[in-house]
């Protein structure tokens, strides 16, 4: 019984990124780094605010600042 605006998703695809923006939910991005994958870039594009390397590398830090910017609508860049 949430609320879009209390959950945090995490994927390696843009378009889990652009489901999220329009829900208003949290994301953050794994975009493979392959040569070939515009993941990244299309992420950006979309407005993601926290990206990372791998899924390891998603600290508690990086929840809690994304939790802080989901309580004042500032978790979607333009």
């Amino acid at each position: 019984h949430l609320d879009y605006d209390e959950v945090v998703f995490f994927d390696d695809i843009n378009r889990v990124a652009e489901v999220c923006k329009k829900l208003n939910a949290g994301f953050i991005g794994v975009p493979a780094n392959m040569e070939h994958n515009y993941q990244k870039q299309e992420m950006d594009e979309t407005g993601v605010q926290f990206t990372c390397a791998s899924f390891s590398d998603i600290t508690l830090d990086m929840i809690f600042e994304l939790d802080k910017m989901m309580l004042l609508s500032q978790h979607w860049s333009s």
